[in-house]
């Protein structure tokens, strides 16, 4: 199909190419065999056959990404856990305790920064970097 050029127009192009070959070689078509020609969309034929496995491997995904995530904040916890006597005993010699500054409060800001990042970029706010992402990759509203 032409860019640009409706389903009603296809459909109407191959009705009279139909017409065209069955006037053509008309003993290669049995009147009685009711051959017919159709113009179905792609999307209509893949959601018929595909609809139900997309959406499980969509929720499979999700489920995979929900355990990704509390996998992490289950590590980020244990790494807590673990500092907490360093941080008992750097209050007992005077040392600062600041949380906001422990390298484990830097590393979940670098992981935050770096995610927001690559959405950004996918999503393309950040111009020729994020144009140049995959037409596959990008949301629908920012296609073309």
């Amino acid at each position: 199909m032409a860019p640009g050029a409706t389903l009603a127009q296809a459909r109407s192009e191959i009705g009279d190419i139909r017409k065209k070959v069955r006037a053509q070689y008309p003993d290669a078509y049995d009147p009685g065999s009711h051959y017919q020609v159709s113009v179905t969309p792609f999307q209509e034929v893949l959601g018929e056959r595909a609809r139900l496995t997309l959406w499980l491997l969509m929720g499979a995904a999700g489920f995979v990404l929900v355990i990704a995530c509390a996998n992490a904040a289950n590590l980020t916890l244990m790494r807590g856990v673990r500092r907490e006597q360093e941080l008992v005993i750097r209050s007992a010699s005077g040392a600062g305790t600041d949380p906001s500054w422990s390298p484990d409060s830097k590393h979940s800001a670098a992981a935050v920064t770096t995610g927001q990042g690559w959405t950004a970029m996918i999503d393309g706010k950040l111009g020729p970097i994020g144009a140049s992402a995959p037409e596959a990759l990008r949301p629908r509203g920012r296609r073309g």
